[in-house]
């Protein structure tokens, strides 16, 4: 519509604060993984395929974790939180599977992690995914718009593009030497404070807001 115009426009966006999601120093224990994601608990956000792939980790790591930073937000969300506990067992699992529930504590949960999964079917510009990346954690992702445009694959982070791909990665971060993670998390923190930095934002926003006023 704004084309057909010829209206011009431009795009700002938006960036996180990196003082806050401040790259931690990546120390992995090669027997197990923190692995974390980020998101409310509905339909859509790829949970099936990131716990149904996280049990078989624990088949062969044991002593690895999986946080889920989120929680429903309605009833809607609720019912298919009980669907996800009923049909993959989660009670038997409570102290390997664990959901923070809603937080805005996010930040210091991430420092806590190693591996970052990012599995949604659809996204527009995941703002979870940029602070996982800008606090210097190994992050996979599904092929999906968004995430292309902020994990170049094998040097940033990881993508996949099906369930089987999920699993192999997950595997796979388990083999990287520490020369590997710490290029991995460095070049994955060092992009986004270029391109993703909260105050460069603001910036440009204040910018645009004068010149229209």
């Amino acid at each position: 519509f704004i084309s057909f115009f010829k209206v011009k426009t431009r795009y700002i966006g938006n960036g996180v604060d990196i003082k806050k999601f401040k790259a931690k120093k990546i120390n992995f224990k090669k027997d197990s993984l923190n692995f974390c994601t980020i998101c409310r608990v509905s339909r859509g956000k790829g949970l099936e395929d990131l716990i149904f792939n996280f049990k078989k980790i624990l088949k062969s790591f044991p002593m690895s974790q999986l946080l889920i930073i989120g929680g429903p937000r309605n009833n809607e969300d609720k019912k298919y939180y009980n669907y996800l506990y009923h049909k993959y067992e989660l009670k038997k699992f409570k102290k390997k599977i664990k959901f923070t529930g809603l937080t805005n504590n996010v930040s210091s949960y991430l420092n806590k992690n190693d591996v970052y999964i990012h599995p949604s079917k659809r996204e527009g510009m995941p703002r979870s995914l940029i602070e996982a990346m800008s606090s210097g954690l190994i992050c996979i992702s599904s092929n999906v718009r968004g995430s292309r445009e902020l994990i170049k694959n094998n040097i940033n982070g990881f993508i996949y593009n099906n369930n089987d791909d999920l699993l192999k990665l997950m595997f796979k971060v388990f083999k990287l030497k520490n020369n590997q993670i710490k290029k991995i998390s460095n070049k994955s923190s060092n992009f986004i404070k270029r391109n993703f930095n909260q105050q460069k934002y603001l910036g440009s926003q204040s910018e645009y807001v004068r010149m229209i006023i």
